[in-house]
């Protein structure tokens, strides 16, 4: 009897041990899963700040995508090193703080850039650079607006810095939280036609009706630095050849000092970004005529032109 009870006892410190083992073993490896994730990021952010200011655009372009390559290359080496870190799709995903809180739009804006950047498609239709910042419109696609065609804009925004506070909650409990104090003031667009005439002009104020300044909430691979953002905007008017499209950044210093950025884009309008109706006021004023030597020539001829005042918090 004394050799079976020894036995049982020898068997459940062996399995106790066994147990132990296997529990030291799977937080060690999350500790060490979490430390590479860690470091593949932190090397993605050592190199990312020269990308961003790379010039001409086409550099800028390939440099970044080389270095979105080799970030989601080192990620896909941390998992395969740690199988048993893999989490499921579904286990990223976020979970509304409240019924009425819907964070689908966000997740799915999030989720698209992301694929995108993941496959290599990360190809901006337009890049300006301003500072240490830069500003890539991503996708441009049709829509309607209160029933008119229209065009949603999502841009993407690099170099803005990020904060970490803590914050308590509901419950009386500190969390810390990522703060990123960017946000976008005004977007102003000139339209000139084949003659360089300047025959329209539209503008707006206020943040994205769809705005993500934190992807990595939705996304924890997302690459670290964006903001993501989406505008509506009335499509073109048909005889526009050109435009000039400023877009103005504010950031936030700690101590709360301001630093505006205006971004500027020349470029081609091409046909699909354009409506067959243009219901807004137009001038036929010269480019040389808008030059200040021309000021009484502009002044007597000049009109003003219809300002497009948006609701960017709605969405149809």
């Amino acid at each position: 009897m004394k050799l079976v009870r020894l036995f049982l006892l020898l068997a459940a410190v062996v399995a106790a041990g066994a147990y132990a083992m296997r529990t030291y073993s799977r937080h060690d490896d999350e500790l060490r899963f979490a430390r590479a994730l860690l470091e593949a990021r932190q090397a993605y952010l050592e190199v990312a700040p020269l990308a961003r200011t790379l010039t001409p655009d086409d550099r800028y372009r390939q440099e970044t995508a080389g270095l979105l390559k080799t970030y989601f290359a080192e990620l896909t080496d941390v998992r395969n090193r740690f199988p048993s870190q893999r989490a499921a799709p579904d286990d990223k995903k976020p979970k509304a703080a409240s019924k009425e809180q819907d964070l689908h739009e966000w997740q799915d804006l999030t989720r698209a850039t992301f694929e995108q950047m993941r496959s290599g498609g990360y190809d901006p239709i337009l890049t300006s650079l301003s500072g240490e910042l830069r500003l890539d419109l991503i996708a441009l696609k049709k829509t309607t607006l209160q029933g008119k065609p229209a065009l949603d804009l999502t841009w993407a925004l690099s170099g803005a810095p990020r904060y970490r506070e803590d914050a308590e909650t509901k419950n009386g409990a500190r969390a810390r939280q990522i703060t990123v104090p960017a946000s976008f003031k005004n977007l102003g667009f000139r339209f000139i036609d084949a003659d360089g005439k300047f025959k329209a002009s539209m503008s707006a104020s206020g943040e994205p009706s769809l705005k993500v300044d934190y992807p990595e909430r939705f996304e924890p691979d997302f690459p670290p630095g964006y903001v993501l953002g989406t505008y509506t905007v009335p499509a073109f008017p048909p005889d526009a050849a050109k435009m000039e499209l400023s877009v103005e950044t504010q950031v936030r210093s700690p101590l709360g000092g301001e630093v505006i950025q205006t971004f500027a884009f020349n470029v081609p309008v091409q046909d699909g970004w354009k409506t067959d109706k243009w219901e807004g006021e137009t001038q036929d004023i010269t480019e040389a005529e808008m030059d200040p030597a021309h000021a009484g020539e502009k002044k007597a001829k000049a009109v003003k032109a219809r300002t497009a005042k948006m609701s960017w918090g709605a969405r149809e």
